[in-house]
């Protein structure tokens, strides 16, 4: 695949789009490509063959109801066929949000080399616990501006999702949006705009999946490096992960300073530069 080709894999009913940028060495990035284009840098394809590619619940599916049940192992058998397909046998691997536990699946089940774990954005799980840790940082660090700014955008949720109930995970990502951005007004819905959404295998990793997830369930051998802003308070603090630190073969966590959920688009080069020095050590 050359330089900025698409690739469609299909698999079952669902069309999983892959575009491959840069040269260097290989970066697999999970999730939607058409939204993660616009999120991570392009500077970061000056160092890195970055690999983006689908899960089914952000692709499009032949199928005109699809009620197919999504699962973890589902999405990384998928990943391994996109893999196989380009020739891969050493990759690093970066999830961000909810695909930060499909990174970790893939890269405990897969037959290829991994080099590099890189979540951004996430917390050990979405559980209630986790949430009421995140909701306790966000009552005692979050101004009452950011405060004041989500109970507005929040009670024009359930009008956004009856008007379109298949866009519902984009909806609720932009009224949560003064959790997930340094900018507490700032408006991401535009970045959402050419994503397919299967909202029923959505709600179903976001809702139940990444709720549920047991870390343990990964491999003990994996070196893992977590990245998360400071300002994100959609998901626990970073903190929260020295708890589990022993699963894993070895943890790094690293806190960005005057960032939230997105840190590769809120501040490029001070991601880019953070990823590099994570190869360097």
């Amino acid at each position: 695949m050359n330089d900025r080709n698409l690739l469609i894999v299909h698999c079952d009913n669902y069309q999983l789009q892959v575009e491959q940028h840069g040269t260097g060495p290989y970066l697999l990035i999970i999730g939607s490509v058409n939204y993660y284009k616009k999120v991570i840098p392009e500077s970061l394809h000056d160092y890195f063959t970055c690999v983006y590619v689908d899960h089914r619940g952000f692709s499009k599916c032949d199928a005109s109801n699809p009620v197919e049940p999504i699962s973890l192992d589902t999405i990384t058998r998928d990943i391994q066929v996109i893999c196989e397909g380009l020739n891969l046998t050493k990759t690093s691997v970066l999830g961000h949000s909810g695909h930060a536990y499909m990174a970790m699946h893939f890269a405990s089940n897969t037959r290829i080399n991994i080099e590099k774990l890189i979540v951004v954005g996430a917390a050990p799980s979405l559980s209630r616990d986790m949430q009421e840790k995140q909701f306790a940082h966000w009552s005692e660090n979050a101004s009452e501006q950011r405060k004041k700014l989500l109970d507005t955008s929040m009670a024009r949720l359930e009008s956004d999702i009856t008007r379109q109930p298949e866009r519902k995970f984009a909806h609720i990502c932009r009224r949560l949006g003064p959790m997930r951005w340094k900018d507490a007004s700032f408006d991401e819905l535009l970045l959402w705009d050419d994503v397919e959404m299967n909202t029923p295998l959505l709600d179903t990793l976001w809702g139940e999946i990444f709720r549920d997830i047991e870390l343990t369930q990964f491999s003990s051998n994996l070196d893992v490096i977590v990245i998360n802003g400071e300002l994100d308070f959609s998901i626990a603090p970073i903190e929260v992960w020295e708890s589990i630190e022993g699963t894993f073969k070895s943890l790094q966590l690293i806190k960005l300073e005057g960032v939230s959920h997105t840190p590769m688009l809120e501040e490029p080069e001070q991601f880019v530069n953070t990823i590099l020095s994570i190869f360097k050590r």
